[in-house]
């Protein structure tokens, strides 16, 4: 093709210079509001010209039904003086045109943060995925893993949502295939408390796994070579390795304690395993929360009613606007949504304790949001100040519980602590069962607060629903430093006080409130830490529960 006609892109002028020009589409994206997809901003690309230049691109949301059609990702289109576009097949420039640059070179520090980047090297494993809710309140997942380059060096990359389920999907259809070499294409280098760390940019990063494309074939020779005189390094061309990224943390990373040993630790996080225990039925289950920060909004700076809904009153709080003042908001007029605040109390041998399930963990665990299951219990008529079945649905489960503990637990005995992550894996709970040799076989003693289900085959005994929780499902609240909000008592606290219901109490409880522990013997009610070794025989007894009065 005759390029007299068309400039390139670093010949560009003025910015209402009308110009012509022959470019390749490298990428193609629709920008969206943060986190809101469905409020558009516009259609975005990059472009390339025969001489390798790129070039960001957009077009605005009202003109964009007029160009989606007739531009294609990875074709080339001729931009012409009246903003026409065609399309042409004689196109000279590179096909993928990578900027690779050395994972050595980015753990050199010398990158600045924000960079565009493409980057090549191989996974070894599936690394750590989580399901999260940002702080805005969004659920998301998030996948953690290592990238290795030919000579061993690795960099931590850090994939979000669609780009995280599309790497193990991979990994999980390609068990065997090795070496997997992943080339970033378009990624930003961004380091995360000065460390190393490459991440997407949403709808604009294109992964690449293992295809026959020239890169990753010079990528692999340079491998084999590089083993040939290092064969320690024989790893790199195995297949990733499938782990389950949590159970060393819960059992190896992170100290165990038993429940009744939590009020003498005076360390940051701790891993307890226990039983979920009923919980009152008037247990407050949410909280009034700013859309923005998730900080807790009060009746008192309500400033709009202007949507309230007449004669209706448990949604009338989260319509109009508040005034929120956090740091993050500071003073500003926001909108107000339900957030998760579960009070609950778990227990093992040793006592209980009480936690506080918070937006973060319930999401993926209950699979809606706190909003949305305070609509569907006014839509069904149902008194949204008592404990929805989705939440009960949880008592009576085992769960590894990693806490949070915080120098307001310390000032204030008795307080909740915050879940920074749990998990009902069964591999996990087995290999704390085994390595503390914990006592998980509790007789739960059943309040009044609810009516469990009772087993056909045996009237005494009891059982409870199953979560839509998988028995490999973890989940993590992405800011583990929430400060615990004081429990709100509800409209129902009389009912609680008159009915001396002590699953409604908070803190921690001595197991001989509990059971009848003059029944057990060498069972200690003490305080005192004790070791983990189990001593005289060895063998755990089960402990009475004492009779309700």
């Amino acid at each position: 093709m005759d390029t007299k006609n068309f400039k390139m892109l670093n010949d560009l002028g003025d910015a209402n210079e009308k110009s012509v020009m022959l470019v390749r589409v490298l990428r193609k994206w629709i920008n969206h509001v943060l986190d809101k997809p469905l409020i558009v901003i516009s259609l975005d690309f990059i472009l390339q010209d025969e001489e390798g230049n790129k070039v960001h691109a957009s077009i605005p949301k009202q003109l964009i039904n007029s160009f989606d059609n007739k531009i294609k990702e990875s074709s080339w289109v001729n931009f012409s003086k009246t903003t026409d576009v065609k399309l042409c097949d004689d196109f000279v420039g590179e096909i993928n045109a990578f900027n690779i640059t050395p994972i050595d070179t980015l753990l050199s520090g010398t990158i600045a943060a924000d960079t565009c980047i493409d980057v090549i090297g191989i996974i070894q494993d599936n690394g750590k995925f989580r399901d999260i809710i940002k702080k805005i309140g969004i659920p998301a997942k998030l996948l953690e893993i290592d990238l290795y380059g030919s000579n061993g060096n690795k960099i931590s990359v850090t994939l979000w949502n669609s780009y995280a389920t599309q790497i193990l999907s991979y990994i999980e259809q390609n068990p065997q295939e090795a070496p997997m070499v992943v080339i970033l294409h378009f990624a930003v280098y961004k380091p995360f408390y000065g460390e190393p760390c490459i991440s997407n940019a949403n709808g604009v990063t294109k992964l690449i796994l293992n295809q026959e494309i020239p890169e990753i074939v010079d990528f692999k020779n340079s491998l084999v070579q590089m083993l040939a005189s290092e064969p320690s390094s024989s790893a790199l061309l195995s297949p990733p390795t499938i782990r389950n990224p949590f159970l060393t943390e819960f059992v190896n990373d992170t100290e165990f304690s038993h429940i009744g040993e939590v009020e003498n630790i005076r360390t940051t996080k701790k891993v307890v395993c226990g039983t979920i225990m009923p919980t009152s039925n008037y247990s407050r289950w949410y909280y009034i929360g700013c859309k923005v920060c998730a900080t807790t909004l009060k009746t008192e700076n309500k400033v709009s009613h202007e949507n309230d809904i007449d004669g209706e009153t448990s949604l009338n709080q989260f319509k109009g606007t508040y005034k929120c003042g956090s740091q993050k908001c500071n003073d500003a007029i926001v909108d107000a949504v339900a957030r998760y605040q579960v009070p609950f109390d778990v227990q093992d041998s040793t006592g209980s304790l009480s936690l506080t399930l918070w937006e973060g963990q319930a999401f993926p665990m209950f699979k809606i949001t706190a909003m949305d299951l305070f609509k569907r219990l006014v839509e069904s008529g149902a008194n949204t100040e008592e404990i929805p079945k989705e939440i009960h649905n949880i008592e009576g489960q085992i769960f590894a519980f990693k806490i949070n503990i915080q120098q307001y637990n310390l000032l204030n005995e008795g307080s909740s602590y915050n879940i920074f992550r749990l998990t009902k894996d069964p591999n996990i709970i087995n290999e704390l069962q085994k390595k503390h040799e914990l006592n998980l076989n509790l007789i739960i003693c059943v309040q009044n607060s609810q009516e469990p289900t009772l087993d056909s085959s045996n009237e005494d005994s009891i059982t409870y629903p199953d979560i839509n929780l998988s028995d490999k499902d973890s989940v993590i609240i992405e800011d583990d430093d929430v400060t615990p909000l004081e429990r709100k008592t509800s409209k129902a606290s009389a009912v609680n006080k008159q009915n001396k219901n002590k699953n409604a109490e908070t803190g921690k409880r001595k197991v001989q409130d509990v059971y009848d522990v003059d029944s057990v013997p060498q069972q200690s009610t003490s305080k005192q830490k004790r070791s983990s070794k189990v001593q005289d025989s060895g063998k755990n007894h089960l402990l009475t529960p004492k009779k309700e009065k």
